[in-house]
């Protein structure tokens, strides 16, 4: 496949102010050489994040790209580069005539798009019906309901999706939005790969219904779902349709749901834990439940769920100030001892009343692990002293084989010197052995 990775000097002359010169150093070449080798490229990567463009780049980068009328892989990164509405429009008509295109990266986010750009782009990507990948970044852009209703009706023309990535995070996107969007996702018959952001915006409920209903209608396909709702007020009737919804995907082998400070309390925990028992295909896991007040009893039910995916091989666990105390640290642990298969580990546990009993059986439930290769652990803000302190080492100078180790201990003040010396050395243990080692105390 002709691949080109475009350097910021290689468009069209005035993509950036500093810069003149055109495709010539696209290959190498010049002249009838250069257009026809451009003719021929299939694959075209720009970058040009954090570039400041001028009004007139966006232009010449739109004239660029109609050059490429052969493409069928596109990536352009354009975050916080200040391309604005104006520019992407410019942009997006240029995007439009590429109608052989089957996979597309647009990364755009923090460019002040507003609504009216995000429908500019909407009308060209919904001439892209050949399109099998999508990624599309337009986090912190203001695109709001309306944007994102002329990006739903884009998104559902293209039929031939297998794989769907939107990070919309922090675009006072509220239910209404969300719902058009929904019924986009819904209607895609042959999608395989969803990863759905939509962090620090204003869905509620009635929103997560809607997302719950548009999973609903993907069964028999879905095989992979990422669904971030951090920081949105879905509450515990929606954290029930989503736990709903998702409990029915029975084809699902990676499922990461991220709700953190989102009120689903411990009620909601205990719908996510039922959906979770239900499934039994999982191979990686990741929950972000931090800040929902899920408490001991929720603990022990997400744990319970957990313990039930005997073919994991990634869990990625974050319950940070849910107040588990021991009780769930103890449950969380026979947890992850149950899982025999596991490579990576990831657990935020921060701030939630743990002991040395707790941090204790949390080690050992660790280093029972054989396949174990990458282990990344928060226990900042607890109650861990010496004795915990010396369990952890104790583990973690039997774990062989580590290609990354990450540990936190920041605010357990009971430790104590000698206890930080004996994790400091296993640390450089590991870190001579060639492990992507860091730590705090």
């Amino acid at each position: 496949m002709a691949r080109a990775v475009v350097p910021i000097d290689a468009l069209d002359a005035g993509v950036l102010p500093f810069c003149g010169s055109r495709a010539a150093l696209l290959l190498g070449a010049a002249g009838r050489q250069t257009r026809d080798a451009v003719r021929r490229l299939t694959t075209f990567v720009v970058d040009l994040r954090r570039k400041r463009l001028q009004p007139q780049a966006a232009r010449s980068l739109a004239r660029s790209l109609r050059a490429f009328w052969g493409l069928i892989r596109l990536e352009i990164d354009l975050g916080f580069s200040g391309v604005g509405s104006v520019g992407v429009t410019e942009i997006a008509g240029a995007m439009g005539t590429l109608v052989g295109l089957s996979r597309l990266e647009l990364i755009m986010g923090n460019n002040g798009i507003g609504a009216a750009g995000a429908r500019d782009l909407s009308r060209g990507i919904a001439q892209m019906g050949s399109l099998v990948w999508l990624r599309m970044n337009l986090s912190f852009n203001e695109i709001l309901d309306a944007g994102l209703g002329d990006l739903a009706q884009a998104v559902g023309q293209l039929r031939k999706l297998k794989l769907l990535k939107l990070d919309l995070n922090n675009n006072r996107i509220g239910n209404s939005g969300t719902h058009e969007l929904a019924e986009a996702i819904g209607s895609l018959p042959v999608l395989e790969d969803l990863e759905l952001s939509l962090y620090d915006n204003r869905i509620g409920e009635v929103g997560a219904h809607d997302i719950g209903q548009s999973l609903s209608a993907l069964r028999g396909n879905l095989q992979c779902l990422t669904i971030g709702l951090n920081r949105n007020f879905i509450g515990i009737a929606g954290a029930h349709a989503l736990a709903r919804a998702v409990g029915a995907l029975r084809e699902l082998t990676r499922l990461d749901l991220g709700l953190s400070i989102s009120g689903v309390g411990a009620a909601g925990a205990h719908e996510l834990s039922r959906a979770l028992s239900s499934l039994k295909g999982l191979r990686e896991l990741g929950l972000d439940l931090s800040g929902n007040s899920v408490g001991i009893v929720g603990a022990r039910e997400l744990a319970q769920a957990l313990g039930a995916q005997r073919g994991l091989s990634g869990i990625r666990l974050f319950l940070l100030g849910n107040r588990v105390r021991e009780g769930g640290a103890r449950e969380i642990a026979q947890a992850i001892a149950s899982s025999q298969n596991l490579s990576q580990v990831h657990l935020d546990l921060s701030g939630n009343g743990i002991r040395d009993t707790g941090t204790g059986e949390l080690a050992r439930a660790l280093g029972s692990q054989k396949f174990l290769r990458k282990l990344q652990i928060d226990l900042r803000g607890n109650f861990v002293g010496a004795p915990g302190a010396h369990e952890l080492t104790r583990v973690l100078a039997e774990l062989r084989g580590l290609s990354k180790l990450e540990i936190h201990l920041g605010g357990n003040h009971a430790i104590g010197e000698a206890g930080l010396h004996g994790l400091t050395k296993v640390i450089e243990m590991h870190s001579a052995a060639g492990c992507d080692c860091s730590s705090t105390w």
